[in-house]
Formats: C-alpha cells, sequence, structure tokens
C-alpha cells in the first residue's frame, strides 16, 4: 500500500506533533508514504532523524497556485492507493479527483467545505465523527481513530535548569499559547498558591501577554516560559501536577501524553 501524507499546519501545534510521529511510526512498517509539510526546518529535520524524507511545500493562502500544481505533480508520479490530508488547507489544495482514495482527517469541528471532494473522513473523537455525521457525511464514510503517544519512560529533567526548587510543587501545562488555551486562569490560580512553580512550555501569539500577566500577578519569579519543547515525557516525569485549562479543546494530545 502507498501513502501520501499532507499536512500544511502551524509552525507548533498538537496535531502537528502527532503528525511527525504517526508518520515515523509508519516508516517503520511496510507501508510505503511519501510525507508532505508546510516549509518548517525543526518539523522536517525531526522527520529526517525518524527515516523520514519530507517534501516542503509553501501552502500559502489564496493566490498560492504552485502548491497545488506541485502536489497534484507527485501524486502523479508517486501514484498512491490513498491520499490523507490533515486539516483545512492541506485537503483543500489536493486534486479534486484521481486515481487514489482522498482521506481528511480532522482534529475539531471545521468548515466541512474544505471536505467536499473527500472520499472518506476520519474523526479523532467521537463526537467529531457524531458533527460529521449530523452534517451530512454517511455513517459509512467516516471513521473514529483516536490519537495514541509512545509508552517510552524516561528520567525528568532536572529543576534546576529552570531555577525551580526540588521542594516547590511543579505545575506543568502545555501547548499553543492561544486563548483558547486558557493559560490566563491557570496563572490566576497559580497566584493564589503559595509555594508553587508554573512550566508552562509553549508558542503563540499570546506569549507577550502571558508574560505581562505573570508580572501583573506576582508570579514572574515563579513562572518559567521554556518555549516549545521537544521533550513532553521529561517534563511530565518533573512536574508534580499537569493542568490543562483549556476554554476549548476537542482533544489535547497533551492529556493523552500526560497519563
Amino acid at each position: 500500500m502507498k501513502i501520501l501524507q499532507v499536512m500544511a499546519g502551524a509552525e507548533y501545534g498538537g496535531a502537528e506533533e502527532f503528525y511527525t510521529r504517526l508518520t515515523i511510526a509508519l516508516h517503520k512498517t511496510e507501508i510505503e508514504q511519501r510525507v508532505v509539510i508546510r516549509k518548517n526546518e525543526a518539523r522536517a529535520q525531526r522527520l529526517i532523524d525518524g527515516g523520514v524524507e519530507p517534501t516542503q511545500m509553501k501552502f500559502g493562502g489564496k493566490l498560492d497556485i504552485k502548491t497545488p500544481w506541485a502536489l497534484k505533480r507527485l501524486i502523479n508520479d508517486f501514484k498512491p492507493d490513498i491520499v490523507f490530508s490533515w486539516m483545512n488547507r492541506a485537503t483543500s489544495m489536493c486534486p479534486a479527483n484521481g486515481d487514489f482514495v482522498h482521506i481528511g482527517r480532522l482534529g475539531g469541528y471545521y468548515n466541512l467545505k474544505y471536505y467536499r471532494n473527500c472520499d472518506h473522513l476520519v474523526a479523532n473523537t467521537e463526537d467529531i465523527a457524531t458533527y460529521l455525521t449530523n452534517n451530512g457525511w454517511a455513517p459509512e464514510k467516516v471513521h473514529y481513530l483516536p490519537n495514541f503517544v509512545g509508552a517510552a519512560r524516561v528520567p525528568p529533567i532536572d529543576r534546576q535548569i529552570f531555577y525551580t526548587p526540588k521542594n516547590a510543587t511543579l505545575i506543568l501545562a502545555m501547548g499553543r499559547l492561544h486563548e483558547n488555551k486558557g493559560f490566563d486562569v491557570l496563572m490566576e490560580a497559580v497566584a493564589r498558591v503559595p509555594n508553587t512553580y508554573l512550566w508552562l512550555a509553549g508558542e503563540g501569539p499570546l506569549r507577550g501577554e502571558l508574560e505581562l500577566l505573570a508580572e501583573k500577578l506576582g508570579i514572574k519569579p515563579r513562572t518559567r516560559f521554556l518555549g516549545w519543547r521537544d521533550d513532553p515525557e521529561a517534563l511530565f516525569a518533573a512536574a508534580d501536577l499537569f493542568i490543562c485549562p483549556s476554554r476549548h479543546e476537542p482533544l489535547g494530545n497533551v492529556v493523552i501524553e500526560s497519563w
């Protein structure tokens, strides 16, 4: 079987991390695959380190005519049995028809206009699958396929790296620094609990605002902004508590990882 995996995606994100994990896992099987990502050198290097050679494309806006053309050419050359496209942009840029089965993968309650040319849809939660059938998709073309995480255990990262006392209660939160994630609510709670330290792992548009909020709440000395990390297992092992304060979260990969 030959599979073409296509992901535009953001610079950072849970879906993007799961895409990387899945494509590397499939590489270890007998399945032949090609992998396409939006230009991102860090993600490309992680895939290469896992034995997967990605093709990088622009995945720009409406005026980007090169990416759809390049995808069509790659499909014609590779001749995949399945084109597996992730989220809106990658799905909408795939050819409308061809000698392949087109499967769109959704990790949220997306606008389904981008998926009208798909043959099947994959949802990573049962509720998203219900959303798809409630919006007209035939049940036999909707498939619930949950995410997975690695089972490896790793030693905890040394707290001293981030100037955190060993005897403090360490709270870990992780994700894109976006309003949906509710990190501001968590920080307000941390401000009320003495002898707690907060590690916030992630990047996003609200980083500056959250740093100012930490200063305003008086918790800047015990708040650490770690940036985007590729060692979540070591962070989980070091923390006393993991908290996911999201306002909206169809499926938080970090919750699965924390278990």
